[in-house]
């Protein structure tokens, strides 16, 4: 293979071009990735779902139905690329007959609701350009023998304050309630007023005494929502406004709880308003507790009538509702405060009795959307289960005596079975009403009937769809049905994922896929309609896409959700690796060589996580993380929402337990880890995970010459909102895509082989693929040399194309495939059979006793001997010390973890003893290149993206132990500190004064820091002279005796560590086994960027490399030369392709495949 790279390197020269294997120092700009298509185009057609269609598609809102049940409204807004605004109208849709849908279009916008079964209320901005907003009724004719819904004429009934209003329902009574954002005073009649005066103040700055400072995507200001009524009554045919305006709630109380609160968040009777509110009495940022009031809708001048209807002690509350009668109210209920997940049952509180009482205790799921029935006798409500949100309805049990929160489980009833339904309206004669949509179709109404509540069963129920708002637009678009599978994941739970395929699928073809990974983590892929991550438009831009809910995610029972707490980077990672295997197992046109991953929020994070961890072998070529979370303790700090955190990491993160979880899966300390190229999009209004978190990481890719590209949109927060905006979104993460994996339909997996060495991509060439069929299509089979063709198509190329040619000249390493983490054993037994030890030694006695004949199989090794003989080649040193790093940092991390494990305590000393740092300030000195660059060599990356057996088997073992939440399984890793440090204490002394002899290494250490301790009182490294033989004999005491203290007497426990000492001698031998066999045929050039040999003096190449080399770059030019005048060069349309094929070709001819 060197004289592959000789070959190039001389061609490189000829032709006045600079040329390096590869530069070791972190380069600033990220090379441009090979081949990247500059007139990159999303896939568009009128059969075809793209971004700009999608967007443009009509967005229908929940119905709104009057009391009578014959007719809703449905708010629709639809926008228009070319108009570049949004359009909104009504539409009025009959629900008990064949009417076609009448449109009321919304001038200006504004809002619309029933006054009464005829009459719709409508308010827009004032027309005089004074007053904020005016109300207008429209009369409707309709009966449902006609033909046809008539609306007349709006009529102007009069102007509101000028203030900021929405959210308005209306009640029989004559009372219009509507939220509004006041000032403290809560007077709407002077909010302009006061509007001016603080636009006005003087100067921008914002002061806070307390949380909120900044909420989702808004500073906190002045202002907060509160609930207000006015009269609204019919007098002689004529609509008319009240003068007077009522405060319906405490000061210090705001309804709509913000940021996503809305008209959900309250309900009125003819008497009366329940709303829910953040408790006062106690911090927001860091409480979810939100307590539900009743309050006059008329109060009296004075009156204290506000009435509680909450314990005071819960968690979160949703979707307040009353009766008909008004005599019971009910609302989902969280219990634990300060998690927002929780599981929401179902309470119902007794009105005239003061009794409150819980009717879903002890059924595993959520409630949401509650609605009574007209008369009162069961709760219409939405669940999720499994990925579906279903409707279900439960009857109100009678009241009970006193107020109980654990009666008997009452089984709600399902009345659907798939899809997402939400809004439900319990309609009169047995009917709801309902909007429903799917991974194939935006929202639409449907109307239910057949309900019966005076029996426990439903009659016979049926489903009738009133509105296909988007059936034309989508009938001709070819979308696929998606596919539901199961796997086992961890801890043997049953996980569920969606499959979506691109259209008209090629029986027989693969096709590149993309897994999306969504956030919360408290959430779920369900089967319901997005403008955002929308799997329909992934699939019809050519990828399959696949989607899995794993341990964290909701509609699959409160435990599985509850499962993700303080482990982030654990179960959740487990099920998605299962879950990829699954799919890559069991679809046949999945192309697991082309394949991607983006997630946002928590799967932002989960991108990162997956970056940093390549011994999972995913495989991805791209990854996309939008709006998601680098570094898990500074986020702790801030996002708005404190409470998230304390309760996901069990604590703040200043305690030791929040920063332990924290600390335990973040992505930030393994970032020498990364090496696949990725997509960062941020929005600069992002107040849950602030920009800084994709600045971050942007940064750290960019510093380690990972190709990278980051998106900012300075006006958008956690979510991407503006269509121009969301069209730039998929635009960009579509040509990211095709940068690495392509779409195009003459794909043959050419693009996915390039040598992308400067970016860690390891290309692939199976064993089953021969090199000569790399080259098919392009190499005629004659033959004509000409050096002079050569020398000017190679120049052609390198000028055209500078960067490129660089990217394939480090090694190729061979597809790796995923291994399972060993058994618990070693290939060799104890030296004493398990009858026959002795486990009432101390452990240290123990250890050295049970582990001889493991310990002389590592210390006879081949790669032993030549250390200790100092005979080690420099570059097989080199890579044993990349080896042992990648051991100790595992080792090193998890002792940090769990620092404060009894049995870990007493020998936890870093200062003295952690080896990480000291091996990697030698390995970038026999690289002669800095601490921060070694890690992006060639080497070390393909060391990253393709492990060998031993090391993975090994690391993967430890971080198993480190994660482990058995303290045993903790304890372990004592038994691996012993086996490497007292080894380094004692055998590796001689090793040491070896290695510097063999390497001419300076007396001052540099190079061989690793072996080198400072005394029990300090460390080495800081100025202070390396420990004697005398002082390494007292470390050596001291570990043993804090062992011995730590483990005592517990005969379980020695088991444990002598089979787990053992286990490690022997990852050890594999190691050194690992090395032998990496570095058998390895060159210098392979090692070190620096023009100078790696190799000592006295530790020459064997001649016989040189004849064989010379013959290889010789074929590899005569080749060369031949390619150039028969098929033109790598001139033409497919120039690029034709190098990267005949480079391939080349290296497999010389062996290296």
């Amino acid at each position: 293979m060197w004289g592959v790279n000789a070959g190039l390197a001389w061609l490189a020269a000829t032709t006045q071009l600079s040329f390096r294997p590869y530069d070791a120092q972190p380069i600033l700009k990220a090379p441009k990735v090979p081949g990247a298509r500059s007139d990159f185009r999303l896939v568009e057609g009128k059969h075809i779902l793209s971004p700009k269609t999608m967007l443009e598609l009509p967005r229908p809102g929940n119905g709104v139905a009057n009391s009578a049940g014959d007719l809703t409204l449905v708010p629709l807004s639809q926008y228009g690329f070319d108009e570049n605004r949004t359009n909104k109208t009504i539409y009025i849709i009959p629900l008990q007959s064949t009417v076609n849908p009448v449109e009321l279009p919304l001038f200006d916008g504004g809002e619309a609701f029933w006054i009464d079964d005829r009459t719709i209320g409508h308010v827009r901005p004032g027309s005089d350009g004074k007053s904020s907003q005016e109300l207008y009724a429209v009369s409707v004719e309709y009966t449902v023998d006609t033909t046809t819904v008539t609306p007349k004429s709006p009529v102007r009934v009069g102007e509101f304050p000028d203030a900021q209003l929405s959210n308005f329902k209306y009640s029989k009574s004559g009372a219009l309630v509507f939220s509004a954002y006041v000032y403290e005073d809560r007077n709407l009649s002077s909010v302009r007023e006061q509007d001016e005066k603080w636009r006005n103040r003087g100067n921008t700055a914002l002061v806070y005494d307390e949380n909120f400072v900044r909420h989702w995507d808004e500073y906190r200001g002045p202002k907060r929502q509160a609930l207000f009524s006015v009269d609204l009554k019919k007098n002689k045919g004529e609509w008319t406004l009240g003068e007077e305006v009522f405060a319906l709630q405490l000061p210090q109380h705001s309804t709509p709880v913000e940021p996503f609160g809305g008209a959900e968040d309250f309900d009125i009777s003819e008497t009366h308003v329940l709303y829910t509110t953040k408790d006062p009495n106690v911090p927001e940022a860091l409480h979810t507790r939100q307590n539900v009031y009743l309050a006059p809708l008329r109060p009296a001048p004075g009156s204290d009538l506000v009435r509680e209807l909450t314990s005071g002690i819960q968690g979160a509350t949703h979707n307040p509702v009353l009766s008909k009668d008004g005599k019971k109210a009910a609302w989902a209920e969280m219990e634990r405060d300060g998690y927002e997940s929780d599981r929401s049952k179902l309470v119902v509180y007794d009105i005239e009795a003061g009794v409150r009482f819980t009717i879903t205790e002890n059924w595993d799921q959520s409630v949401a959307d509650l609605t009574f029935t007209p008369d009162g006798k069961s709760i219409i409500f939405t669940s999720g289960h499994n990925a579906k949100i279903l409707l279900y309805t439960i009857p109100v049990p009678p009241t009970p005596a006193h107020s109980d929160m654990h009666l008997p489980v009452v089984i709600p009833i399902a009345l659907t079975t798939k899809h997402a339904a939400t809004n439900p309206q319990a309609l009169p004669g047995g009917r709801v009403s309902f909007t429903s949509s799917s991974l194939k179709s935006p929202n639409d109404i449907f109307v239910l009937s057949g309900l019966d509540t005076d029996s426990a069963v439903p009659h016979k129920i049926e489903i009738k769809r009133v509105s296909k708002f988007t059936e034309d637009k989508l009938s001709d678009l070819g979308l696929s049905e998606p596919e539901e599978f199961w796997f086992t994941g961890a801890k043997d739970k049953r996980v569920q994922g969606w499959i979506v395929r691109p259209p008209g699928l090629t029986k027989g073809k693969k096709y590149p896929v993309v897994l999306l990974i969504h956030g919360g983590p408290q959430s779920a892929w369900e089967d319901n309609w997005s403008t955002r991550w929308n799997p329909q438009v992934f699939a019809q831009q050519g990828y399959v896409v696949v989607t899995i809910n794993p341990t964290g995610s909701t509609t699959f029972g409160q435990e599985f959700t509850d499962a993700i707490a303080e482990d982030w980077g654990g179960r959740p990672f487990e099920d998605l690796r299962k879950g990829w295997k699954h799919v890559l197992d069991n679809y046949e046109e999945v192309d697991g060589d082309r394949a991607v991953a983006a997630g946002a929020s928590w799967g932002g994070y989960a991108i990162n996580w997956i970056q940093s961890h390549p011994e999972w072998n995913f495989n991805f070529k791209a990854l996309v993380c939008h709006d998601g979370v680098f570094d898990t303790v500074y986020n702790g700090f801030a996002t708005d929402e404190l409470y998230f955190f304390n309760h996901d990491f069990g604590g703040p993160p200043w305690s030791r337990r929040g920063r332990e979880a924290a600390e335990k899966f973040n992505p930030v300390n393994r970032v020498s880890h990364w090496s696949t190229p990725q997509l960062i999009i941020h929005g600069s209004r992002d107040y849950r995970l602030a920009e800084t978190e994709g600045l971050s990481v942007f940064n750290a890719l960019q510093s380690r010459g990972i190709p990278s590209r980051i998106v900012i949109f300075p006006d958008e927060n956690h979510w991407v909102l503006k269509p121009g905006n969301s069209l730039k979104w998929h635009y960009e993460v579509f040509r990211w895509f095709d940068q690495w994996v392509g779409t195009d339909k003459e794909y043959e997996g050419i693009r996915n082989a390039e040598d992308r060495a400067s970016v860690a991509i390891a290309p692939v060439m199976t064993t089953t693929t021969k090199p000569s069929q790399l080259i098919k299509g392009f190499v005629p089979e004659t033959f004509l040399p000409s050096c002079l063709s050569l020398l000017l198509s190679v120049a052609h190329y390198c000028v055209a194309n500078p960067a490129h040619l660089s990217c394939h000249l480090s090694p190729l390493t061979t597809t790796m495939q995923t291994a399972e983490v060993p058994p618990l054993s070693p290939s060799f037994e104890p030296n004493d059979s398990p009858d026959t030890i002795d486990y009432t030694q101390n452990i240290s006695t123990l250890l050295r006793t049970s582990t001889k004949r493991a310990h002389n199989a590592v210390h006879h090794s081949e790669l032993a001997g030549k250390l200790l003989r100092g005979e080690l080649p420099k570059n097989e040193y080199i890579y044993f010390m990349m080896l042992l790093w990648r051991v100790y940092n595992a080792i090193e991390e998890g002792l940090e973890t769990h620092s404060t494990n009894p049995v870990l305590a007493p020998t936890y000393r870093p200062a003295l003893l952690s080896r990480a740092g000291c091996l990697s300030a030698d390995i970038a000195y026999l690289l002669d290149t800095t601490e921060d660059a070694w890690q992006s060599t060639p080497l070390y990356r393909s060391l990253i993206s393709a492990p060998p057996a031993g090391l993975r088997d090994y690391v993967a073992h430890l971080e198993q132990l480190a994660v482990s939440k058995d303290s045993t399984d903790n304890s372990r890793l004592l038994a691996h500190a012993y086996v490497r440090y007292l080894g380094d204490l004692s055998g590796g002394q001689s090793i040491r004064n070896r290695m510097a002899k063999a390497y001419d290494l300076p007396d001052t250490g540099a190079g061989a820091s690793f072996y080198d301790f400072g005394s029990l009182q300090g460390s080495a490294g800081t100025g202070e002279k390396r420990a004697s033989q005398g002082e390494l004999l007292k470390i050596k005491e001291w570990y043993r005796a804090g062992m011995n203290e730590a483990v005592g007497d517990d005969r379980a426990l020695k088991e444990a560590l002598v089979q787990e000492a053992n286990l490690a001698f022997d990852f050890n031998r594999r190691i050194f086994e690992d090395v032998a066999t990496a570095t058998k045929d390895t060159e210098p050039s392979d090692y070190t960027s620096q023009s100078k040999v790696v190799f000592d003096d006295s530790q020459a190449p064997e001649e016989n490399t040189y004849p064989i080399s010379s013959v290889v770059a010789f074929v590899m030019a005569l080749a060369l030369a031949h390619f150039t005048l028969v098929v033109g060069g790598f001139t033409g349309a497919r120039g690029t392709e034709k190098f990267e094929s005949f480079v391939l070709w080349l290296r497999g001819i010389a062996g290296q495949s």
